[in-house]
């Protein structure tokens, strides 16, 4: 129960991660076992942060922006605390998948960079979903909805640079999991025009995010053109297709350009 064991968790959290400093400190070893050895606790300790950076993100998730109070009246003061309290959660979880990022794992990288875009997206939702107050004309609320406006876009423009890194690392790793995919999807909310999808099935999860797990997903690019992220293995080409040309049922086109 990971509500219910929170603090045992969060102490073996901050545990593990004590236990990375120590041997980070030393080095990484010039012995090829011991290396590899440094390069698994280091992926540990990366998901170790990233499972703390979840009950941040668990938390800002579960805090509602609310303006309407028990008895349907508008408040103002309402709106303004719950927004407040929003933000700075937004912050916190902002802050600790900052941290993920900071070792480096093409796996976790992924699921932190997904996360940080979609903080960022969720919250620019709420201010965009905010209602009007009561008694407005509706040149009035025409207002308050270009007000609202002007303070989400630019949220929405970080959380789809922070999807685009996402997809852009990914491809550069050779990183084909949920994380990725997750990114292209958010992507598409915020710029259909630019980010159309492709469904694909998605693979289980391996324990470390390789070249093999191929769940990924298609971006179309400007103009006709897809770009199909999924890499050869062998060869690493990247394949463009015709976006407008049908394909089979489950089956990528096999004629590239």
């Amino acid at each position: 129960d990971k509500v219910k064991n929170r603090k045992k968790v969060e102490g073996l959290i901050r545990a593990a991660t004590k236990a990375w400093e120590v041997a980070d400190k030393a080095g990484v070893p010039s012995d090829a076992t011991q290396r590899n050895k440094y390069e698994e606790a280091k992926y540990l300790a990366a998901l170790s942060t990233f499972e703390q950076a979840e009950y941040y993100y668990d938390d800002y998730a579960a805090l509602k922006v609310e303006a309407l109070s028990k008895s349907g009246a508008f408040d103002i003061p309402l709106l303004k605390r719950t927004l407040v309290a929003k933000a700075e959660a937004l912050r916190t979880a902002e802050k600790a998948f900052d941290k993920v990022l900071d070792f480096k794992d093409k796996g976790m990288a992924a699921a932190a960079a997904f996360r940080l875009g979609q903080v960022l997206y969720e919250f620019s939702e709420s201010l965009a979903n905010a209602p009007p107050p009561p008694g407005l004309t509706e040149d009035q609320v025409d207002e308050y909805r270009f007000t609202l406006e002007e303070l989400y876009a630019p949220i929405q423009e970080r959380a789809l640079a922070a999807f685009t890194a996402a997809l852009r690392q990914a491809v550069k790793d050779g990183v084909y999991n949920k994380w990725s995919r997750l990114s292209a999807v958010y992507a598409a909310k915020v710029n259909k025009d630019e980010f159309p999808i492709a469904e694909f099935t998605v693979q289980p999860d391996k324990t470390r995010d390789t070249v093999l797990s191929t769940s990924f997903i298609k971006i179309v690019s400007r103009g006709s053109t897809v770009i199909d992220y999924l890499k050869n293995e062998t060869s690493g080409d990247v394949k463009v297709e015709d976006k407008d040309a049908k394909e089979p049922e489950g089956q990528p086109k096999k004629e590239n350009k």
